[in-house]
């Protein structure tokens, strides 16, 4: 599920449902613009579901490249044209629509840059069975129309989060 870190996101129009910990998690003074999203919330004990309303600041990826994902395959060491992954480290405004229905099974977490806007209207995506979102240190996100089931913690490993830089992520949770 989106998780942001020190930054601002905006997320819009998706649907939640088999979460583990949270919906969408915050820590360390985020801030996160809920808006018209679906919550199926578990049965089990203990879950929690956070959401925050407030004004956002337009910018995103409105103005920017189009960049449309084709491919539901997943590697974040190396992205390749095509996939999400790909856009999603690049620099500027980016408004990322998706050519048409796919799953996508996240092999490490998606770590979002700043300016993008993450569009699956008029597409059945799904973000499942594997790692999520993740937000942090930037500004301007819009998640619009996903689907978002079923994320599960992951290994951590190298990978590609901006340009030429690669680094080492520990486990998701």
């Amino acid at each position: 599920m989106p998780r942001c870190r020190f930054g601002f996101i905006h997320v819009l129009n998706n649907d939640y449902n088999h979460w583990f910990l949270y919906a969408i998690g915050g820590t360390s003074n985020p801030t996160i613009i809920s808006q018209g999203n679906r919550y199926s919330a578990p049965s089990t004990f203990g879950d929690k579901e956070v959401t925050c309303r407030g004004l956002l600041k337009p910018a995103h990826g409105k103005g920017g490249v189009f960049y449309v994902v084709i491919d539901p395959i997943d590697n974040a060491a190396d992205p390749k044209p095509g996939t999400l992954h790909h856009p999603i480290i690049q620099t500027g405004l980016l408004w990322i629509p998706f050519k048409g229905s796919m799953t996508i099974k996240l092999e490490q977490e998606l770590i979002v840059t700043s300016d993008k806007t993450i569009d699956a209207r008029g597409a059945n995506v799904e973000i499942c069975n594997g790692a999520g979102i993740t937000v942090q240190f930037l500004m301007n996100i819009i998640i619009h129309g996903l689907q978002i089931h079923h994320i599960i913690p992951t290994k951590g490993g190298k990978i590609k989060d901006g340009g030429n830089h690669r680094v080492l992520w520990g486990a998701s949770d």
